[in-house]
């Protein structure tokens, strides 16, 4: 971003991080420490390690525990190098591994000890929210729209909300998705490789996002295109078959999260019923999900070369084909529909610039012709 249109969303960056800053004081201060980002569980596979590195007194959570203890598991040894003992520590090892982008960007503060590691998975997320506030109010100036308030549909997508709670790669692979298609706009096809790779390392799931792009997306430049899919979709498979070679990082056991006939998962959910006072509130955040995946598809339907647009439906396609241990959790149907939330805002938002100011505002397709 060039001049003062960058400006709105350099603060808003800047706003945002001090915010989650903040945010991460409190909470640790309150609740145990950094610990409590891990989110623990008495079963959590990697809870004796914990205990060992960083003490008996870090708290448990829940049961079972959620995915932050196996990225921390992964940012003290990123490239596998121990082997078993650390496919020990995930309960699908080499599923868990191949989203190895964030903990990775996170190693280094083991520098500093264990103590630190476990702050610093905290802060790269901060960090990570950050730049995603920042390439969305790029991109959405290169869509011609100026609000000083687009920029925050990074940070108050619930998507880098769960990410930021819980330790996860979720806010780095979105923030990947969103400045891939800003680096489409500004026609950097160096950039969208780089932006690709990050996005598919943090989370394979964002190769759908990009593909439907490359593939749908008005009058790209096969350049572009393949920037698009090749490079991530690259690194994810030989990063992927570097981990099958690690001893103990074997297929194993999968877990099906996914149906062939739609919706036949929340039926089989919806048929044990609602007994607790508190799952009208699971039903709400269900059914939200549901009708906005709906409205995602929609948008896309009527406009279905639009570069967000096509980005975003392949999520909302996946949220009526989940299986039960998906909808089980509905922080992980948060997690699936996610990606679209940010981009579908920056898309309504762009929707709105004036005639006026479109003259001289060509879509991504015109205005990259060869």
């Amino acid at each position: 971003m060039q001049g003062e249109g960058g400006a709105p969303a350099a603060r808003a960056a800047v706003m945002v991080m001090v915010a989650f800053g903040l945010m991460t004081w409190l909470l640790a201060s309150s609740l145990g420490g950094p610990g409590y980002f891990l989110q623990l569980g008495e079963r959590s596979e990697a809870l004796p390690l914990v205990r060992e590195h960083l003490g008996p007194d870090i708290p448990v959570w829940s049961p079972i525990g959620h995915d932050g203890e196996r990225f921390w598991s992964l940012a003290r040894d990123p490239l596998l190098l121990e082997g078993q003992p650390l496919a020990d520590q995930l309960d699908r090892p080499a599923y868990r591994a191949q989203r190895i982008a964030y903990p990775l960007l996170a190693a280094p503060w083991r520098a500093g000890g264990e103590t630190a590691l476990l702050w610093g998975l905290v802060i790269t997320n901060v960090l990570v929210i950050g730049a995603g506030t920042y390439l969305t109010g790029g991109l959405a100036q290169a869509r011609g729209t100026r609000s000083r308030f687009v920029p925050y549909a990074f940070a108050l997508n619930p998507l880098v909300w769960l990410s930021f709670l819980f330790d996860l790669s979720d806010a780095l692979a979105l923030a990947g998705l969103v400045a891939a298609m800003w680096a489409i706009h500004r026609r950097r096809s160096d950039l969208v490789a780089v932006s690709s790779v990050v996005a598919c390392l943090a989370k394979e799931t964002s190769l759908l996002g990009l593909l439907v792009a490359a593939g749908a997306a008005r009058g790209l430049p096969w350049r572009q295109r393949l920037a698009l899919v090749l490079p991530g979709a690259l690194a994810a498979a030989g990063w992927r078959a570097y981990v099958l070679t690690r001893p103990g990082f074997h297929e194993g056991g999968s877990v099906r999260e996914f149906r062939l006939v739609a919706f036949s998962g929340y039926l089989d959910v919806w048929g044990h019923g609602f007994p607790d006072a508190t799952d009208w509130v699971y039903l709400a955040v269900t059914l939200s999900i549901l009708a906005f995946s709906g409205y995602v598809v929609a948008l896309w339907w009527r406009d279905r070369r639009d570069l967000l647009l096509c980005a975003s439906v392949p999520y909302a396609l996946l949220t009526p084909f989940l299986a039960p241990v998906v909808i089980d959790v509905p922080i992980n149907s948060v997690r699936v529909i996610g990606p679209a939330v940010t981009l579908v805002a920056v898309y309504l938002a762009s929707r709105r610039v004036s005639p006026s100011r479109r003259e001289g505002l060509a879509t991504v397709g015109e205005s990259q012709q060869p």
